[in-house]
């Protein structure tokens, strides 16, 4: 069986053809079967393969879907991080735009603004969105600029000028950024300098789009730099005005940079700049002598050990000096490491040679100035004298009887006289100290002293004034010292002074205070306290300056050299002290100064006796009643205080009887509702038929003006302000002693018997004290007027003395000299030589020891101290013999400033006492204005001679005011109130012997007769111009004469005046009403 196969139709022309072909039918069905299986079998491999395929596709699908995932993932990652990208850079765009402080400014290519930012709005005071698309950058231009820059650029160019936005932008056209100044014109009318950068704005194709403008306001910096230039031309016209050399030294390679005034000043020139200047230029011109130093400080400078502004010479080429005043900063790296030195120099030379010349001047001037105060200091006694004549004259006129118009002329020039002779006085002692010639003594004192003293001399400075003068007592435990007394007691007497003399009415207070205390020093601070008119502050610091004073109104109101302060500056400075105040005012002011003193062995100043008195104080003064409370507490005894008399009156009444008895009653003269003498009297009263307390009375007027009160009898003892310790101790021992035992009676006999003494003395009345005290104890005794005379007596009879007594001021030759003659003679080496002195003085015992003198005695003579003094160097140590028994006869009451009881108990003799008291009222009668007549040396010479006679003779007062007087004058401190204290207590001492020595008729009339016969013959003797003719008389005349009258007689012969001597012995003559003989 065949069956036909069509194969596949094919066209041909058009048509389609099938061809088919017959096969067998096994072949045919061989073939299907083949086919069938071929068919199943490629279905099952078609299958596997689609199987597989689809499971490849479906896989690579996946891979593709999860590639496209990732790659959608990554591409909104990159989209998001491109986003906040351009939004960061939106938002830094933003920000730059409206945060920068400069103006920013885009423009299209033809200059219209496509941008304006909130600065250019603040800069230009205009809106950006008025601005972007109306506006072009050229609108803000200033017109005459643009013109002017156009024209610039087309000169340069050699262009026609450009247009004005074209002028702006020119540069950048071609791809480069420009910057220039231009002034901008704001829509306020500001023009506004600024600095614009111009930049092109290019697309991406690089083709130019616009431009970007960015304004700063360059005002400041323009202000800064117009500031700075002128500065530095301030500078440069400074540099060439001082003539500055101003100069850089690198230090890398020793370069230096100079202006033309460093190669002016060092003669280089100035090509040297150029060629290569380095340091060895600079060290080759140092003065050889300098250039060591000088580059040692330079290099202290440079390692950080130094600051360099040396001085220094340099050496020119011709030879000549310059001086070169230096200085410079070190430049250092952020490593602190020094790279560059920039400095100055400056040609001093002119300068130095002036300074020195100065200098020189200021030496010479300092010498000269030294050489004066020397001089000064030399000569005060001779400028001194004049003054005191005047002074002195002026008194003795006033005592003339002279007509009422005529005293008030003298007593006018003696106030002025006192008031000229204060300020010589200062300006002698401020000469004295500036010269170098003050000397600080170091001595044993007693604090209370110089307290005693201060209230002595500055009671007559208060006189009747409104002022209640305190000196409180001297720190509890605090008395003996060393140290130099009389200067601290001008100290204190400059400063309380002062007080006095600006405080009208109040209070003046002294006062001392310990700061430091041990066995063995102290520190005190005195303290002058006053409620007068007060320094304003602004006029403190002048005060210790000298000639000055706080103010002129002052000076003109008050008086015054104003160098009393300086002085007391310069003299606490020397004792190692400082000085200083505390003023304000209308209130008053507080001088004090501190001062350390090493401290000295003493004694208590109450004896047992006088222990545990029960002291009333009385005194409407709270301050003087306090300081008085306290002086009395610390002599210890007990004390109460009452403020008025009526209440010191009620409260005596109250303690009438037991133990509680007041012993004492210091009472104030002036007190309201009743005063001291009221209250005097009423006590006396209250008391009378019992135990009666002593009554004192303090006041600060004069003792005179008191004792003139009829109730004055009283009153025990009078206490003269300000009361000092040792002033209340004494007045209550003085009138304790009428109740004390009578005293042991005086033995005397043969103590001294066989000893020979020589006694030397000028003063006649010492040389009759000594006689008589040592005669009467069996010595013998040779007498010498003076150390001349002394070795002369020596000279014959040097082996029939045992011991000698030497006063060591005498004229001719003094105690010292004579010692150190008898010193220097073998047979005399070892003679006892005893220095008599009523100087008290450290410097005259230590001058007395530096010549050899054995041993001091003090006048007036304490006579048993004496004696044991004589008997010890005599060699008598035993007990002395019993007296031969006692001088009977009481003594008559003391009268006031002779002290007639202890005058007995030294001269023994009534007569021959009440003798020599006739001869010292002749003799020193007027001794206080001789000593104003006379010169420094002279006047103390007197008071020294003075104060021993008065004291031998028991004149307590006059003695204790010659002391002062010469402690002044020794120290060259103003005499004139000491000499005024000691006129009055020598009229009180002449009253007193005048009522105990009367002169009688008959010695009276012999005297006369002699002195007539003796001024006669001194006449005769003056007329034959023969020193040895006048001396016999002139010494006859001397127990007849006093001082005063004697003096003009003494001075001719000293000056070997004749003539004038012979006129002052016939005019003393006639004064005294002997006519001459014929």
């Amino acid at each position: 069986m065949t069956r036909r196969l069509a194969l596949a139709p094919q066209k041909h022309d058009g048509r389609s053809l099938v061809i088919t072909e017959a096969l067998p039918e096994s072949v045919v069905a061989n073939a299907v079967d083949t086919a069938r299986r071929d068919t199943l079998l490629a279905m099952c491999v078609g299958g596997l393969l689609v199987a597989a395929l689809a499971w490849i596709h479906q896989r690579q699908r996946n891979r593709l879907h999860e590639r496209i995932r990732q790659m959608n993932a990554s591409l909104e990652s990159q989209v998001r991080q491109g986003t906040q990208e351009v939004r960061r850079y939106a938002a830094l765009q933003r920000a730059i735009l409206n945060d920068a402080s400069y103006a920013i400014v885009a423009t299209d290519q033809t200059g219209l603004v496509t941008l304006f930012n909130p600065a250019a709005e603040t800069l230009l005071a205009e809106r950006a969105d008025e601005v972007v698309g109306r506006r072009r950058l050229t609108d803000w231009l200033d017109a005459s600029e643009l013109e002017r820059r156009s024209l610039l650029q087309a000169e340069d160019s050699h262009l026609p000028p450009a247009e004005a936005f074209e002028t702006l932008v020119a540069r950048t056209r071609d791809g480069r950024a420009s910057q220039q100044e231009w002034t901008l014109t704001a829509s306020d009318g500001r023009r506004i300098p600024v600095s614009i950068a111009m930049t092109g704005l290019r697309g991406d194709d690089g083709e130019l789009q616009g431009f970007l403008a960015m304004a700063a306001d360059i005002s400041a910096q323009q202000k800064y730099q117009r500031e700075l230039m002128s500065a530095r031309d301030q500078l440069a016209t400074a540099a060439d005005v001082a003539e500055l050399g101003i100069w850089i030294w690198q230090l890398a390679d020793n370069a230096l940079e100079w202006n033309a005034r460093m190669f002016d000043i060092y003669q280089l020139p100035e090509a040297l700049g150029k060629e290569g200047l380095n340091y060895r230029h600079w060290r080759d011109r140092v003065h050889p002598d300098d250039a060591d130093e000088v580059e040692r400080l330079l290099d202290d400078a440079v390692a950080g050990r130094g600051v360099y502004a040396p001085t220094f010479r340099i050496v020119l080429p011709d030879g000549r000096i310059r001086h070169i005043q230096a200085a410079a900063l070190v430049e250092r790296d952020d490593n602190h490491r020094p790279y560059r030195v920039t400095g100055i120099n400056r040609d001093i030379t002119i300068q130095h040679d002036i300074e020195t010349a100065l200098r020189e001047s200021k030496e010479n001037a300092e010498a000269a100035s030294r050489a004066k105060a020397n001089f000064l200091s030399n000569m005060s006694h001779e400028i001194r004298t004049p003054m005191n004549a005047v002074l002195g004259l002026a008194y003795l006129l006033e005592k003339h009887g002279l007509p009422a118009e005529a005293l008030d002329l003298v007593h006018k020039i003696r106030v002025a006289g006192r008031s000229l002779q204060a300020i010589i006085n200062d300006i002698l002692d401020f000469s004295k100290i500036e010269a170098g010639n003050l000397e600080i003594e170091q001595a044993s004192f007693r604090l209370a002293d110089v307290l005693d003293n201060l209230s002595t001399i500055m009671s007559a400075s208060v006189g009747n004034r409104d002022i209640e003068l305190i000196i409180a007592p001297p720190p509890q435990d605090i008395d003996y010292l060393r140290g130099d007394a009389l200067r601290l007691e001008q100290v204190l007497i400059n400063l309380t002074s002062n007080a006095i003399k600006f405080t009208e009415h109040g209070h003046v207070k002294v006062s001392i205070q310990p700061l430091e205390a041990s066995p063995s020093q102290v520190r005190l601070r005195f303290a002058v306290e006053d409620t007068g008119i007060g320094i304003p502050k602004t006029k403190q610091r002048e005060l210790f300056r000298p000639f000055t004073q706080a103010d002129a109104s002052t000076t003109r109101r008050f008086g015054g050299t104003g160098l009393g302060l300086a002085i007391s500056q310069r003299l606490v400075a020397l004792m190692g002290g400082e000085i200083g105040l505390h003023s304000e005012p209308g209130q008053g002011s507080a001088f004090w100064f501190t001062l350390r003193f090493p401290r000295e062995q003493g004694i208590r100043l109450s004896s047992p006796e006088m222990a545990d008195l029960n002291v009333l104080i009385a005194d409407d003064n709270p301050i003087a009643r306090e300081t008085l409370g306290v002086t009395a507490s610390e002599l210890g005894w007990k004390v109460r205080s009452v403020e008025s008399g009526r209440l010191a009156v009620e409260k005596v009444m109250a303690m009438l009887d037991g133990d509680q008895a007041v012993d004492v009653v210091v009472l104030d003269w002036k007190m309201p509702d009743m005063d001291g003498l009221a209250a005097a009297q009423a006590i006396r009263q209250a008391c009378r038929g019992k135990r009666m307390p002593i009554i004192l009375m303090a006041t600060a007027y004069s003792r005179e003006v008191l004792q003139a009160e009829p109730a004055a009898e009283l009153v025990t003892e009078v206490l003269n302000k300000p009361v000092t310790p040792s002033g209340l101790y004494n007045a209550v021992a003085r009138a304790l002693r009428p109740q004390a035992a009578p005293p042991p009676q005086i033995q005397h006999g043969n103590r001294l018997q066989g000893l020979r003494l020589l006694v030397v003395d000028d003063s006649d009345i010492n040389r009759e004290v000594a006689q008589r005290i040592f005669e009467d104890e069996g010595a013998s005794v040779a007498l010498a007027n003076d150390g001349k005379e002394a070795l002369d007596w020596l000279g014959l009879h040097g082996g029939e003395v045992d011991i000698v007594l030497m006063d060591v001021q005498m004229p001719v030759m003094d105690g010292y000299e004579a010692t150190r003659a008898i010193r220097a003679t073998p047979a005399l080496a070892h003679l006892p030589v005893v220095a008599l002195t009523a100087g008290a003085f450290q410097a005259q015992q230590n001058a007395a020891r530096e010549a050899g003198m054995s041993d001091y005695i003090a006048k007036p003579f304490d006579v048993e101290i004496a004696i044991g003094q004589l008997r010890r160097l005599a060699g008598r140590q035993s007990a002395a013999p019993a007296g031969s028994g006692p001088i009977q006869a009481a003594a008559p009451a003391d009268l006031p400033g002779l002290a007639i009881s202890r005058g007995l108990q030294i001269w023994r003799d009534p007569e021959v006492y009440r003798q020599y008291l006739r001869k010292f009222a002749r003799d020193y009668g007027d001794c206080a204005s001789t000593m104003r007549l006379a010169g420094k040396v002279v006047a103390q010479a007197l008071a020294h001679k003075l104060r021993g006679a008065a004291g031998n003779l028991a004149l307590d007062e006059v003695s204790s005011r010659a002391a002062d007087v010469e402690s002044r004058l020794q120290t060259g401190n103003d005499a004139g109130p000491a000499l005024d204290a000691l006129r009055i207590a020598l009229a009180r001492a002449q009253d007193s012997i005048s009522r105990y020595a009367p002169v009688s008729a008959a010695g009276g009339a012999e005297d006369a007769g002699q002195l007539g016969a003796l001024l006669h013959q001194a006449v005769r003797a003056f007329n034959q111009d023969d020193p040895a003719a006048v001396e016999p008389v002139l010494a006859q005349l001397d127990a007849l004469l006093s001082a005063a009258q004697m003096a003009p007689l003494r001075d001719a012969v000293e000056s070997f005046d004749f003539r004038g001597g012979e006129a002052a012995a016939q005019a003393l003559a006639e004064t005294l009403g002997f006519s001459e003989e014929r």
